[in-house]
């Protein structure tokens, strides 16, 4: 089943190109923020951590990756990714039911 998850990733040069190259594997992305994305997909949290792990293995290199409940949001962002959450929680809500 499909799934929302947030990958977030702080460190000493980070190749996001790199990072996006591996996303690109997934149904649909997005980055909201440097280092910030959203990773539409039917894989694990586990399994996307060993795709980038090689672009993230520099030392001191932090990664968060876990499920994002879309139902529940607030904040601050542009536009197009509230209408990107908007349009991926419709898709999933379709599926499900």
């Amino acid at each position: 089943m499909a799934r929302t998850l947030i990958l977030t990733i702080s460190g000493p040069e980070i190749a996001f190109d790199e990072v996006e190259a591996k996303l690109d594997k997934a149904k649909d992305w997005l980055r909201y923020a440097p280092g910030s994305w959203l990773i539409h997909t039917n894989r694990s949290a586990d399994i996307w951590y060993s795709r980038i792990s090689d672009v993230v293995a520099a030392k001191g290199t932090l990664v968060l990756i876990c499920e994002a409940n879309l139902d529940e949001r607030a904040g601050r962002l542009s536009p197009a990714a509230w209408k990107w959450m908007k349009n991926i929680r419709n898709q999933t809500h379709l599926v499900a039911s």
